[in-house]
């Protein structure tokens, strides 16, 4: 699923308050990045979540995220599955911003 669909999911069936933060600019473009075929980009596109998305709506992002990801054997690209999965990683470290 594209980046756009899964905030527009996101905005407007679990976070609304996205609609009207300026966080919103952001955070499609780092839903994006997931599938940079570059590892750094896939990389800080996941810790740069965590100051876009409130603590109290990670667990909303982080189910659609879930929801997103392909069945078995279902992979078109390795590094937007690998950047979905860091960006999951980012959102359920325990210090947010410190996952490795």
């Amino acid at each position: 699923m594209l980046a756009a669909d899964i905030l527009s999911s996101v905005c407007h069936h679990t976070v609304p308050f996205l609609l009207h933060s300026p966080s919103t600019h952001f955070l499609e473009p780092l839903l994006e990045l997931a599938g940079s075929p570059i590892y750094a980009v896939r990389a800080m596109a996941a810790k740069a979540l965590i100051p876009v998305v409130p603590p109290p709506q990670r667990p909303a992002l982080l189910l659609q995220l879930a929801q997103q990801l392909p069945a078995p054997g279902g992979v078109l690209s390795h590094n937007a599955l690998h950047g979905r999965l860091l960006q999951m990683k980012a959102l359920l470290a325990p210090n947010p911003g410190t996952a490795r």
